[in-house]
């Protein structure tokens, strides 16, 4: 089975800036508990977004999206959400709207998208390597 993710994120307090964690879970059946997932945390998750703040400086909103695949019939992802202001307001507890849509896709289409989330996230890698060492020049 193949599943499309967008996770949208409102922030309701100024100079909010989301990081997202996402553990996979697949399942046979649906848990008993929601105390059964695991949940993911800044050390150890599968997918993560919002970790880059010079992406997100300014932002009104943010929409992270992802494709997935699943070999079990019941796949879930667990998240985790933390806030930053990277000390840019006095407000010491944020607000934010959030809305996750998923939807089941093609395999078809999930390999496209999977290629190109590779591609992007091989991009961003390279840029991050491109960066290090190198100076800071202000004018």
């Amino acid at each position: 089975m193949f599943h499309k993710v967008t996770i949208a994120i409102e922030p309701l307090t100024p100079n909010f800036y989301p990081q997202v964690f996402l553990k996979k879970i697949e399942l046979r059946s649906e848990p008993d508990s929601i105390q059964d997932l695991k949940y993911p945390n800044l050390v150890s998750y599968d997918i993560a977004f919002g970790e880059n703040p010079f992406f997100q400086l300014n932002s009104n909103k943010f929409e992270y999206s992802f494709v997935g695949s699943s070999t079990e019939r019941q796949p879930y992802y667990s998240m985790a959400v933390y806030q930053h202001n990277w000390g840019l307001s006095s407000y010491t507890k944020s607000a934010y709207q959030i809305r996750i849509e998923a939807d089941i896709i093609s395999e078809e289409e999930f390999n496209q998208r999977y290629v190109d989330q590779e591609v992007e996230a091989a991009e961003f890698q390279q840029f991050v390597d491109g960066s290090r060492g190198s100076p800071l020049i202000m004018q």
